[in-house]
């Protein structure tokens, strides 16, 4: 088996390792490989990056969604004021 191949072997176990929840000592995989220690630090550093990036992009959309939200609220708040206002005869000034 050629270095790709085993690297692409042990990426795959642990990406399986991630998704049936195990805990995830990235330490232990780099000292578990340490021909391909490297190699393996590099993919960690990526898949930290793609986390953060995914994150806040889940964020920004959830913020997004929560001001729509909370501008709709807001508006339907204020029309039920203003009409409550209206049937009680209230007039500014």
């Amino acid at each position: 088996m050629d270095r790709e191949q085993k690297l692409d072997e042990i990426i795959t176990a642990y990406l399986k390792a991630v998704e049936a929840g195990e805990p995830i000592d990235q330490a232990e995989w780099l000292k578990r490989y340490p021909d391909l220690a490297d190699d393996l630090a590099e993919f960690f550093a990526g898949q930290r990056s793609v986390e953060r990036v995914a994150v806040s992009s889940f964020l920004r959309a959830r913020a997004s969604q929560v001001g729509r939200s909370l501008s709709r609220l807001v508006r339907v708040r204020f029309c039920r004021c203003f009409a409550l206002a209206a049937s009680l005869g209230y007039r500014r000034g």
